[in-house]
């Protein structure tokens, strides 16, 4: 019983490190690297700050698309780091999601 518990608050605990910012997009550029975005309200906003992800997979792709709509439609999207979002560096995404 002791180990289920210890793994239990071990999924909490890394789970917790995530950090989601919400906001607009409001600039995307693929480059050489992958796919660089901003969003209205996030680590960094207003400066030259970028989330960044690769869209060499299903799910990058996938990811790109639902960028490219939020931002069309003007709607807010939900952007997850691993760990805390450190504003001194692009940060790489773990995922993007959109509530409607």
């Amino acid at each position: 019983m002791k180990i289920l518990l210890a793994i239990c608050l071990m999924f909490i605990a890394f789970g917790a490190q995530a950090d989601i910012m919400t906001g607009r997009v409001t600039r995307i550029y693929p480059n050489a690297s992958g796919v660089s975005f901003q969003i209205s309200a996030g680590c960094k906003a207003g400066t030259n700050f970028y989330y960044y992800f690769s869209p060499s997979t299903d799910y990058g792709k996938a990811t790109y698309a639902l960028l490219l709509s939020a931002a069309t439609n003007k709607t807010t999207v939900n952007v997850a780091v691993a760990g805390a979002c450190d504003s001194t560096d692009n940060q790489q995404i773990t995922y993007v999601y959109q509530n409607y």
